[in-house]
């Protein structure tokens, strides 16, 4: 009995001894934190702007990819001296046909065969556009002068998505939410 109790325990020291020697794989990372605190909130200049985009005939849209003339919006913007810019998100149903435009809701009297596309341009002279696609962030739109508002507008077309438009009002309420940079 102690021979086997010997055997055993040189046995179960060996196994001991032999997963001291095999190495434990790490690796290692780093992990990089980027933030601002601003001197104060920021504030939106206005919350509510309208867009209309000029009235076309269905039969105009001759294939698919047909573009209305562009509606723009009345100036909105956000106020904060201390960002470099801001991210666009807006909130809206994506059409079926291409998620990269703003759905037209369906029902009575609404146009079909047709989508939204919209972006946003700074108000500066020169500044940027970007391109909003529905729920997605748009590209920082940066802001050109160091101190004082980020101004900018909306832009809107009416595009056809189907080999057939019909006429119909194009209405629809969109939101949108800016991120500082």
């Amino acid at each position: 009995m102690k021979k086997i109790a010997i055997i055993v325990s040189l046995g179960l020291a060996s196994l001991n001894a032999y997963s001291a020697d095999v190495p434990i794989a790490t690796d290692t990372g780093t992990i990089t934190v980027k933030g601002s605190a601003y001197a104060k909130a920021c504030t939106t200049v206005v919350s509510s702007v309208s867009l209309k985009i000029p009235t076309t005939i269905a039969s105009e849209y001759k294939q698919k990819g047909d573009m209305s003339p562009i509606g723009t919006s009345g100036l909105t913007g956000v106020a904060c001296p201390d960002i470099s810019g801001i991210y666009i998100t807006v909130t809206g149903d994506p059409d079926d046909t291409d998620p990269s435009l703003f759905k037209v809701p369906v029902g009575t009297g609404k146009a079909t065969g047709v989508a939204l596309k919209l972006s946003a341009t700074s108000s500066v002279t020169g500044g940027p556009t970007v391109v909003v696609v529905p729920n997605k962030e748009s590209d920082l739109m940066t802001k050109t002068v160091s101190s004082g508002n980020l101004g900018f507008t909306y832009s809107a077309q009416a595009v056809s998505v189907a080999d057939t438009v019909t006429s119909g009002d194009l209405a629809t309420t969109l939101t949108w939410t800016a991120r500082y940079n």
